[in-house]
């Protein structure tokens, strides 16, 4: 359900200020920008000012000899309580893992497309409305650094947005495209493609995480798993949207299910 929402541009680039006010202006009726900036300064007047519901940020507002002296971290902390959905829009990958720390709700690696930003804002149309639940999480509940994982998702348009969603919402990972991409199941939604190896995802997902590679094909959650069926193969069964999901578990990954199984899920002593 689409709703008004007031937002303001910050970018230290006009062209693509001027780039993302023409999509937002032609796509989005329903999102009013109220105020533009290209400098810290300005910034964060423009959003003590007119307090916007949603803020697309630029990380790198401002470098001197190549040392990024201001940013969009930096208006963050400066604007606190204040806290306006943040979208970084930002034509670097490697800041990802500290929007997490500032709980921004997406990252958009420029250049992107009209198609790429609207499945951003459906998005948080969504997540929005499922706020609304009483048995909800806020939208902004802060992620702790080692809750979260930055996700290179292919979108439809094409392109790659970077999300951040916490580990405990990811439910199985599998490799796709001959093993370059992998496909993600996320609880609450659809799964999505990122590009990273598996092998990739398994080091930020480990057991300490509740993670374990079953099988050289699959990357499994140990939260979402229902049972484990022994056998020859043996698979576990995992939820996903609401129904159970059988995964083999490869002969020589059988000892580590076990003892994962152990760790986290132990048997009730026996009576006998």
């Amino acid at each position: 359900m689409n709703r008004r929402r007031s937002a303001v541009i910050v970018d230290d680039n006009a062209a693509a200020r001027v780039l993302l006010k023409h999509y937002l202006t032609e796509g989005h009726p329903d999102i009013t920008i109220v105020g533009e900036a290209g400098s810290l300064a300005q910034g964060i007047r423009q959003v003590r000012e007119t307090r916007p519901d949603v803020l697309f940020l630029d990380v790198e507002l401002k470098k001197v000899k190549g040392k990024v002296v201001e940013s969009g971290f930096d208006l963050l902390k400066e604007i606190e309580p204040l806290r306006p959905t943040v979208i970084f829009t930002t034509g670097f990958e490697g800041y990802a893992v500290r929007a997490i720390r500032f709980s921004a709700f997406d990252y958009l690696v420029k250049p992107f497309d009209a198609d790429q930003l609207a499945e951003v804002l459906a998005r948080l149309d969504k997540e929005v409305d499922d706020a609304a639940r009483p048995d909800h999480p806020s939208l902004h509940a802060n992620l702790q650094p080692h809750d979260g994982i930055s996700l290179p998702v292919v979108l439809k348009g094409g392109g790659v947005s970077l999300e951040l969603v916490k580990k405990a919402r990811i439910i199985h990972a599998q490799p796709v495209a001959r093993g370059q991409n992998t496909l993600v199941e996320l609880e609450g939604r659809e799964e999505v493609v990122v590009t990273r190896t598996l092998g990739q995802l398994e080091s930020l997902l480990t057991p300490e995480d509740h993670f374990l590679r079953i099988h050289d094909s699959h990357l499994v959650n140990f939260n979402y798993v229902q049972r484990y069926v022994r056998g020859e193969p043996g698979y576990v069964v995992v939820t996903v949207r609401k129904e159970g999901k059988p995964i083999p578990v490869s002969r020589t990954m059988k000892p580590d299910v076990v003892a994962m199984l152990d760790r986290w899920f132990p048997l009730p002593p026996s009576s006998r």
